[in-house]
């Protein structure tokens, strides 16, 4: 992966300060990865979306990532150093999509993207988003319809496949 020029990344701060999370995801592995659209860019996995802004970020600046953030409850910093490659050694998401069954049905379980993080951004509660988020990644198998709505089991066992599916996402 090449290094971006300076005119690049300031262009990038600029437009990632102004824009939501799922947006500047989209924005940074479109930059990264100079063969893809934003279109193509914001429906991929997001371990593969992430990869692909490590590996931008490590051509930039080198393997070590110092980290820095906040406990939303209690404000307490959290630092943490490691490297880039520690990232990008996880699994790349899986060529086949695993099944669960909701309700008696079989469903397909595809891993996440940029455009569900978007779609679920201003959902205050978590419990709520994360049903939303199951429920876009759900493909129906035989003509099956998606349910309304999942129960706290069924939300899991969509999560777990998720995780299967794309480790990094």
């Amino acid at each position: 992966m090449r290094p971006l020029p300076a005119r690049d990344l300031l262009e990038a701060a600029a437009v990632c300060r102004n824009s939501p999370g799922p947006a500047r995801g989209v924005y940074l592995a479109a930059l990264a990865l100079a063969d893809h659209s934003f279109t193509d860019c914001a429906t991929l996995p997001l371990g593969t979306r992430d990869a692909a802004i490590v590996g931008l970020r490590r051509a930039m600046f080198g393997d070590r990532l110092e980290l820095s953030a906040r406990c939303p409850r209690c404000d307490a910093p959290l630092d943490v150093a490691m490297e880039a490659a520690a990232l990008l050694a996880l699994s790349p998401a899986a060529a086949t999509l695993p099944d669960v069954e909701i309700a008696g049905t079989r469903f397909a379980v595809r891993p996440a993207d940029s455009a569900d993080l978007a779609a679920i951004a201003d959902i205050p509660s978590v419990e709520q988003a994360r049903e939303d988020l199951a429920l876009r990644c759900l493909i129906p198998r035989d003509g099956a319809d998606v349910p309304a709505s999942l129960a706290p089991g069924e939300i899991d066992a969509v999560g777990a496949a998720m995780a299967e599916i794309d480790p990094a996402g």
